[in-house]
């Protein structure tokens, strides 16, 4: 009987732990996603005698900004800018097995990305908000390197890449009327070129607008991830009982 009572409440303390990490994510309405595609063609490696990696104001069709865990997006960012600071280009380690090249490129880190743009609750419940989304700096400092590589099949023209950003200003990263925060982040870049890659060299790159896009996505920090194994544990512990 005793152990019965005790695996009972292990397991609610585990399930009461499972709830707040949910709840407190949906409660605070903490950013998880937010997807951006570009306008126009724009170029993000300068290439040249001294190349870099950059975002330089462009103008990005917004997409939806997800919260929580929710399916259906709550969200919408549109009219956006985005601006990354140029990141110098370390080397090439492009990969030129036959019959073709796979385009890799490293790069340091020691940036910052501002994300400007109108942001909308879709249920109208709060006005829109225009202005600066966010800014944040990298978490990589200006000695470690991040990698661009091209993938998929060979041709792909597909050049992917992603880093990770902490929080530094903006409407997301302060007191707001829609309620909403961001925590650490990862942006994952995804450019598609019109001609095929071989090398990071002094040709620049340009995104084409189809098949591109910047994505943001949450880093679930330690102690989140720490309470939300202490509740699994909890709930398997009872089953097994």
């Amino acid at each position: 009987m005793k152990m019965e009572k005790r695996g009972r409440k292990f397991a609610f303390g585990g399930a009461l732990i499972l709830l707040m990490v949910f709840g407190v994510s949906v409660s605070a309405a903490v950013v998880t996603d937010m997807q951006m595609t570009p306008l126009l063609s724009a170029a993000f490696y300068t290439g040249g005698t001294s190349p870099v990696f950059q975002l330089n104001g462009v103008p990005y069709l917004g997409g939806n900004l997800s919260v929580g865990n929710e399916a259906t997006p709550s969200y919408l960012l549109s009219n956006g800018t985005v601006t990354v600071t140029p990141l110098a280009f370390d080397h090439d380690d492009s990969l030129s097995n036959p019959p073709g090249a796979w385009a890799r490129g490293w790069f340091f880190g020691g940036g910052s990305m501002t994300i400007y743009g109108t942001l909308t609750d879709k249920s109208g419940a709060v006005a829109p908000y225009t202005g600066v989304i966010l800014t944040a700096d990298t978490v990589l400092s200006d000695m470690e390197l991040w990698l661009l590589e091209e993938v998929g099949i060979h041709n792909s023209k597909d050049i992917k890449g992603s880093l990770e950003f902490v929080p530094t200003g903006g409407y997301l990263a302060s007191a707001n009327a829609m309620g909403l925060t961001i925590g650490a982040f990862e942006a994952d870049y995804s450019f598609l070129l019109g001609t095929d890659p071989t090398s990071f060299g002094t040709t620049p790159f340009t995104a084409t607008p189809t098949g591109s896009r910047v994505q943001i996505v949450a880093v679930p920090e330690p102690a989140t991830m720490a309470l939300l194994g202490l509740g699994v544990v909890g709930l398997v512990s009872r089953r097994k009982r």
